[in-house]
C-alpha cells in the first residue's frame, strides 16, 4: 500500500510541476509576476491552504508544516508541499455529513506561478481548485482495500474496491451480508438500493457465493439518509476471490497436520504441547487446557491428526425480526424461523419490542433444555429511547442469546402480551425451531 501512496504522491507532483512549468503565453492582460519571489509564493501556496475548504473546515491549528519545495521549469515557479491534520475524515466543505470523527492526515501539493495558484492537489485525490476528486487513470489497476484500511479512512460516495470474508449471508433479514478483514467488518447491500435523489443501483447477484468465501467487492460507502445507515456498503459488482496467504514464522521441525495454510490445518507444537495453525499465531491450543468447543481433540500427541479432527470454530448466528414483519400478519401474528446449529454455536435473536404500549416478551420457553440453553437476555432501548427527554412511544429492542449444548432438536417460543390480568395475551408470538449438529 506505501509503494501504491508513493507513486501515487510523485504522479501528483509531477501533474502539478508539468502544470506550472506551462508558463503563460497567451497574451492577456494580467500583471506581470515574474519578479516574485520563492519566499511570496510560499505564503501564497500557504494563504491558499489555509482558506481551503477542507483546511477551513476542521483543519487542526498548529499542524500545517511545509515538507518540500519543488522548483519548476519556468521563472517564479514553484510546487510547496504541505502536511496537516484535519479532526475529521473526508474533503471539501462537509456541513450537514455524517462524518467518522477521527485525525486525519492529509498532504496538499500547490504550485505558484508568477503569484497564481496554478494547481492544487490534496493526497493524490482532490482536486483542490474544482473541489472534486482527480479522474485517474481507469488503466491503473484498482487496489483491492481491506474493510479496516476503508474505515480507518472513509471516503463516502466513492467508488472504492474492498475485498473480506463473507458472512450472515442469508441470515440477516436484508438483502445484505456481513464482510470482514483486518479485524473490521462492514454490511454489504447487493439488492435494489434507491438513493436519496431517487437514483437506483440495480441488485447484484450473490449466486454461488457462501458464508466463508473471500469476497471482492465493488461498491460505495454510504452516509446516513433516508435509504441508507451510515457505513452501509452498496455494492456493484462482487466476485470470489482467493484468499491472501498469511503465514506465520513456523518451526521447521513441526509438522503440517490436517491441510496447507488456507484449509483448516493445525500444526503439532511440541515445545508449546499444543497446536496451532501456521497462518494464526493466536489459534494455539494448550493440549491440557483446550476450550469446551475443542474437547474432541484426541488426547495424544500424536502429529498425523487427520481433518476431521480438527476443531470447528463456534460461529454466532443473528435472527432479527422487525415490527413490520409482525404487524404484516393478522392477529394473533406468529412469525417462526428455522435454524441448524453445531454444538457450541450461539444465536442471537433481536426482537421488536416496545414496552410504553403495555406489551412485554414473556419468560422464553424452550421444549428441551439439554439441546439449548439461554444464555442471556436484556432489552436494549431504541435511539429515540435514549435521547433526553425521550421521544414518546419510542421502543426498543429484546434480545436473547441462546447456545447449542448437545445434538438432536429444541424450540423456543415467546408470548408478545399485557401482562396484566385481563390483558391482551400472546398478540404476537415467535417460535425458533433449532436443529443441533
Amino acid at each position: 500500500m506505501k509503494k501504491s501512496l508513493f507513486y501515487l504522491a510523485i504522479a501528483s507532483l509531477t501533474i502539478i510541476s508539468l502544470a506550472v512549468a506551462a508558463c503563460s503565453s497567451s497574451g492577456t492582460d494580467e500583471p506581470d509576476h515574474q519578479g516574485i519571489t520563492e519566499e511570496e509564493s510560499q505564503q501564497i501556496a500557504l494563504d491558499y491552504l489555509l482558506n481551503s475548504p477542507t483546511y477551513l473546515f476542521d483543519g487542526i491549528d498548529g499542524s500545517v508544516e511545509l515538507v518540500e519545495t519543488l522548483t519548476a521549469r519556468c521563472p517564479s515557479c514553484w510546487v510547496f508541499r504541505y502536511e496537516f491534520e484535519s479532526s475529521h475524515a473526508g474533503y471539501g466543505d462537509r456541513t450537514g455529513q455524517t462524518l467518522a470523527q477521527v485525525i486525519t492526515s492529509h498532504t496538499a501539493s500547490i504550485g505558484v506561478e508568477q503569484g497564481r495558484v496554478n494547481a492544487a492537489i490534496m493526497d493524490a485525490k482532490w482536486d483542490m481548485i474544482t473541489q472534486e476528486l482527480v479522474n485517474q487513470d481507469s488503466s491503473d489497476e484498482q487496489r483491492s482495500l481491506s474493510v479496516a484500511e476503508l474505515m480507518a479512512d472513509p471516503q463516502y460516495e466513492t467508488i472504492v474496491t474492498i475485498e473480506g470474508e463473507v458472512s450472515l449471508l442469508g441470515e440477516l433479514f436484508c438483502p445484505c451480508f456481513e464482510l470482514s478483514s483486518g479485524g473490521e467488518k462492514v454490511q454489504v447491500w447487493y439488492g435494489l438500493m434507491v438513493a436519496d435523489d431517487k437514483t437506483e443501483m440495480p441488485p447484484v447477484s450473490v449466486e454461488g457465493i457462501e458464508n466463508g468465501d473471500w469476497a471482492t467487492v465493488t461498491g460505495k460507502l454510504k452516509q446516513a439518509g433516508q435509504h441508507s445507515s451510515l457505513n452501509d456498503f452498496w455494492a456493484e459488482s462482487i466476485t470470489v476471490s482467493d484468499q491472501p496467504a498469511i503465514v506465520e514464522d513456523v518451526d521447521p521441525d513441526d509438522q503440517l497436520v490436517g491441510g496447507t495454510p488456507g484449509s483448516c490445518g493445525y500444526t503439532w507444537d511440541a515445545e508449546r504441547y499444543g497446536w496451532h495453525r501456521a497462518w494464526d499465531a493466536d489459534s494455539f491450543i494448550p493440549a491440557d487446557q483446550k476450550p469446551e468447543w475443542a474437547r474432541f481433540i484426541p488426547e495424544t500427541t500424536d502429529t498425523t491428526i487427520s481433518d476431521n479432527d480438527v476443531p470447528q470454530i463456534a460461529t454466532a448466528t443473528v435472527i432479527s425480526v422487525s415490527c413490520e414483519e409482525f404487524q404484516q400478519l393478522e392477529a394473533p401474528a406468529i412469525v417462526s424461523k428455522e435454524i441448524e446449529l453445531n454444538t457450541g454455536d450461539t444465536v442471537t435473536i433481536m426482537l421488536c419490542s416496545n414496552p410504553t404500549t403495555g406489551f412485554e416478551w414473556e419468560e422464553a420457553q424452550i421444549s428441551d433444555s439439554a439441546v439449548l440453553e439461554l444464555v442471556e437476555r436484556n432489552y436494549e432501548p431504541g435511539e429515540g429511547a435514549k435521547q433526553d427527554p425521550p421521544v414518546p412511544g419510542s421502543g426498543g429492542t429484546e434480545v436473547l442469546t441462546l447456545q447449542a449444548l448437545d445434538a438432536g432438536k429444541s424450540s423456543l417460543t415467546m408470548e408478545y402480551s399485557r401482562p396484566w390480568e385481563g390483558g391482551q395475551k400472546a398478540n404476537w408470538t415467535f417460535a425458533l425451531n433449532v436443529t443441533v449438529k
